[in-house]
């Protein structure tokens, strides 16, 4: 993230990672009726969209996620073609890609689950 006036980030440096790798499914504390901010867990990336038989994460959660709401994930600001940042939704309707370690998201939920 880039605040006004402040140099701009480098988003090539190193990143370390430390504690236990996480398998299978994973659980989370979210308030229902809110847009709470999920980071992905895993050391990899996670199918976000619907893409042929893949598992991805809006099938696999689509239950507990407000109908109609999608997921919102923020696209930083691109500094070389001077895109400011901004959140793209994200639905199986619309497509998309996957969510990279680390990387978080905001997701409207059904129930506190």
């Amino acid at each position: 993230m880039r605040l006004q006036g402040t140099t701009p980030v480098t988003y090539d440096a190193a990143v370390t990672f430390s504690g236990a790798l996480q398998t299978g499914a994973q659980s989370t504390t979210a308030s229902a009726g809110y847009w709470n901010s999920v980071g992905n867990p895993y050391t990899s990336a996670i199918r976000l969209t619907s893409n042929a038989a893949q598992p991805n994460f809006l099938t696999e959660n689509g239950e507990n996620i407000v109908s109609g709401s999608g997921i919102y994930v923020w696209e930083a600001p691109d500094v070389s073609n001077g895109q400011t940042g901004k959140y793209t939704t994200y639905s199986n309707a619309v497509g998309g890609g996957d969510f990279q370690q680390g990387q978080a998201f905001m997701v409207n939920v059904t129930a506190t689950s």
